[in-house]
């Protein structure tokens, strides 16, 4: 029994580094990214299963590369307002984490030479927009917003790319860009502390936590509006209608709460809600275009 103990302690310091390696990828968003990447191939052309699925992993690695990069200059601002993370918590250290980012930077790019030329070119740039909008975008307001908004909507539309024809794929994009881009300005308010500490010029900052906040509740209102067309285009079948209408109640209440109150807690859970909504939103182009 001893000798069973001293193993598991001896083991247990590495488990940890390891689970809090895990965190640095952001995992749960990541496999998002891959699965929109996936969706936005299988509306254009399911029958280019291999090509987009090798496109979803390598958007997998581009995205975890994003994550901890952003980790990796991001620890001033993380020890104000999430001490929990792995550089400031100690768990990790910055050379550890620029390591794993360094990795599924290069892991992307192996991935992407097996892409047709188009995509396999996108992956490339989309890494360097993203070390890019780590190092020098993420704490000028707007244009960080826009960026980050973009680089995650695209994966439907790069999906697509690797399937063929990107023409099905564009107003999903277009839809999944108005869910992520008042998600990036809300985030900014969350972070506001930190971000005047490291003299951000976030909407936040600039304008105010309660414009930033209402920014955001109109591009919110924005979505609810856009995403009827689908149906109304005859585009997406009547179980998106179902989904849709579901997500829309939610974030339009959210939207009008938002308005009148941009208190911490309101826009955390504003947040999270608007992940979710953006997971389910996913499900119903899926099941839409079926």
């Amino acid at each position: 029994m001893g000798s069973s103990t001293h193993l598991h302690d001896e083991r247990s310091p590495a488990s940890r580094k390891l689970l809090q390696s895990l965190r640095v990828l952001r995992l749960s968003n990541s496999f998002a990214a891959l699965a929109a990447t996936m969706i936005g191939g299988f509306i254009c052309d399911f029958t280019r299963l291999s090509a987009f699925t090798l496109g979803g992993v390598s958007v997998f690695f581009t995205a975890a590369f994003g994550y901890a990069i952003n980790d990796y200059y991001d620890v001033a601002a993380d020890r104000v307002t999430k001490p929990s993370r792995p550089i400031p918590s100690g768990a990790l250290s910055r050379r550890t984490v620029l390591a794993i980012a360094l990795l599924c930077a290069a892991l992307a790019l192996v991935t992407a030479v097996f892409l047709p030329l188009l995509p396999s070119l996108l992956v490339m740039v989309a890494v360097l927009l993203v070390w890019f909008y780590s190092l020098r975008v993420k704490r000028t307001g707007v244009a960080g917003n826009v960026l980050v908004a973009f680089l995650s909507a695209s994966t439907l539309l790069f999906g697509g790319l690797c399937a063929g024809d990107a023409r099905k794929a564009v107003f999903p994009t277009l839809l999944a860009f108005l869910a992520n881009l008042p998600r990036e300005i809300l985030k900014d308010v969350q972070d506001l502390e930190g971000d005047v500490m490291m003299g951000g010029q976030t909407l936040a900052r600039l304008s105010g936590r309660r414009a930033a906040v209402r920014v955001a509740s109109v591009f919110m209102l924005v979505l609810v509006a856009a995403s009827i067309a689908p149906y109304a285009l005859r585009e997406y079948n009547r179980a998106y209608l179902i989904i849709v209408l579901l997500i829309d109640v939610v974030v339009a209440l959210m939207a009008f709460s938002l308005w009148y109150s941009a208190s911490q807690r309101k826009v955390t859970v504003s947040v999270r809600l608007m992940k979710s909504a953006m997971y389910l939103g996913l499900v119903a182009i899926l099941l839409g275009s079926l």
